[in-house]
């Protein structure tokens, strides 16, 4: 049985989704709710990803796989969070809920570097490479 409510959560990097996400999980167990999980786009990359294609880019993730996990899912509610959750048609029709985290594009590119030197082991240089390559940062 699929979960009765599944929040999709979208938003541009380092735009705080995973915040958001376990904010709502706080929320929702001090209000007794505690069947509730977070199911991550990053867990469904692409094993192989062409060369012409961009690594951050939409078609490095299995939609189909997202949606059969949304489908067998059996909390009472999940909340599916990543870039590209509200660009696969696919997905958009598995969810309840939809949530577009919107954070300004300097605020963003702040708590990106951050993240990505502190968390990913990036170079500064790295981090603005990426960016400037277009690795999604939309």
């Amino acid at each position: 049985m699929a979960p009765r409510i599944v929040a999709l959560i979208g938003g541009g990097q380092a735009a705080g989704k995973k915040s958001v996400c376990n904010a709502i999980v706080s929320r929702l167990q001090s209000w007794k709710v505690t069947d509730v999980k977070i199911l991550s786009l990053d867990n469904f990359k692409k094993a192989k990803i062409p060369n012409n294609v961009n690594p951050e880019g939409p078609d490095t993730y299995d939609f189909v796989a997202v949606a059969s996990a949304i489908k067998s899912e059996t909390s009472d509610v999940l909340l599916v969070e990543g870039h590209y959750t509200l660009y696969e048609e696919t997905l958009k029709r598995c969810g309840t809920i939809r949530i577009y985290i919107d954070l300004d594009a300097d605020t963003r590119l702040s708590r990106r570097i951050i993240r990505d030197t502190t968390q990913r082991g990036l170079s500064l240089q790295e981090v603005l490479d990426n960016v400037n390559n277009g690795q999604n940062f939309v």
